[in-house]
Formats: C-alpha cells, sequence, structure tokens
C-alpha cells in the first residue's frame, strides 16, 4: 500500500496539472484581457510543461512526449506565421492523438497490433519459462494474440474518437468553450481508455481461467 501512495500523488498531481490547471490559467488570462491566442497557447502549454518536467526527473522523454513537444513548438510558429491564428494551438494535440490511433488502427489491420510491439509479449515468454510443457505455449500465445488485438483496436478507436471529437470542436464553438468543452472530452476518453481496458483484462483473466479449469 505504502508503494502505491507515491504512484496515486503522481496521479492526482498529473490530472491537476494537465486538465484543471490549463482551464484556470486560461480564465486568470482573459481576466486581464490577454488575447484569446495567448490565452490558449499557455493552457495548450501545461501538458507539454509536465513532460519536460517528467522527463528531466527520470532523464529520459518517451517518443510521444518528444512529438509533443515537437508538435507544441510547430504550432507556436504556425501561430506566428499566420498572424495570430490560433486553430494552431486547437489542432496540436488531436492531429497527434489521431496520428496515434491510425497508427494502432492500421497495426491491427495488418495483423501485427503495435501492443504486441511495446509490451514485447512479455507475458508469452514468462509462460514459457514457467511451464515445463512446450505444447501448451501456443494456446498461451493466441489467447495473448487476440488480447493484444483487442487492446490495439480498443485504444486506436479512443484516440482517433478523441481526435475527430477535437477537431470538429476546434472549427465549431469559440475559443474558451473549446478549452472547456476540449478538457471534457481528454477526460471522458481517459475514463473510456481505464474502463475499456479494465474490461478486457477482466474478459481475457476470466477465458483464461476457464481454460486453466
Amino acid at each position: 500500500m505504502e508503494n502505491q501512495n507515491p504512484q496515486i500523488k503522481n496521479w492526482i498531481f498529473s490530472f491537476i496539472f494537465a486538465f484543471i490547471l490549463p482551464v484556470i490559467a486560461y480564465g486568470i488570462l482573459k481576466g486581464f484581457r490577454v488575447s484569446d491566442t495567448v490565452s490558449l497557447g499557455v493552457a495548450t502549454a501545461f501538458p507539454v510543461l509536465l513532460t519536460l518536467g517528467t522527463g528531466i526527473k527520470k532523464r529520459k522523454i518517451n517518443p510521444i512526449g518528444l512529438v509533443a513537444i515537437c508538435g507544441f513548438l510547430i504550432s507556436i510558429v504556425a501561430v506566428y506565421l499566420t498572424h495570430g491564428n490560433d486553430l494552431a494551438f486547437k489542432l496540436w494535440h488531436p492531429i497527434l492523438t489521431g496520428t496515434i490511433g491510425i497508427v494502432f488502427l492500421f497495426s491491427s489491420a495488418i495483423n501485427r497490433p503495435i501492443m504486441g510491439v511495446l509490451l514485447k509479449n512479455k507475458h508469452v515468454i514468462s509462460v514459457s519459462t514457467d511451464r515445463n510443457e512446450s505444447e501448451d505455449l501456443p494456446d498461451e500465445k493466441r489467447e495473448m494474440d487476440r488480447f493484444l488485438m483487442s487492446f490495439t483496436l480498443f485504444m486506436g478507436a479512443i484516440f482517433a474518437l478523441h481526435a475527430l471529437a477535437t477537431i470538429m470542436l476546434a472549427f465549431l464553438v469559440g475559443t474558451t468553450s473549446f478549452v472547456l468543452l476540449s478538457k471534457g472530452i481528454d477526460i471522458l476518453a481517459i475514463l473510456l481508455l481505464i474502463v475499456g481496458i479494465y474490461f478486457i483484462n477482466k474478459k481475457f483473466s476470466e477465458d483464461e481461467s476457464d481454460t486453466k479449469a
């Protein structure tokens, strides 16, 4: 339980920093009559700062975090070149999540789920080392392949839908409404991922138990 406390605190801190503080910062800046573009730029910078801070602390930035930082920097350049059009600040994040979603879905379409690459089938390896009978491995591997395919498809769909909803929002509502509603979409996507992953894990755990029985 003691080991879980720091992790829970990190999750709470990350949630506040990435979702709550951007809205507060935007509201404060708008209260001082700062332009929509600058206020939105500051608000969208919070997740990037969180990625940078985590990377510096761990002395390692993951590839997705690096792409997010680059996307934010490109959006700044785009806003400058378009003389203050804040659309770039609205779109860089959903373009990133949409690209991730497409990669996940494409990997599933070619029967090479990317989650299998990311996880490197550690579970299958551990099963093979724990068991003496090698003929049990194909069944375990097929089960793991099904799990990774479902996992990849589900995550790809959520990322793609998140991107689509956010992009539509960027063109349909004003900046203030976008800041509030886009954070709602972000939180909803995270909740769907958590619930979906839980049920996928539960489903395959039950199937595995039935198979062993």
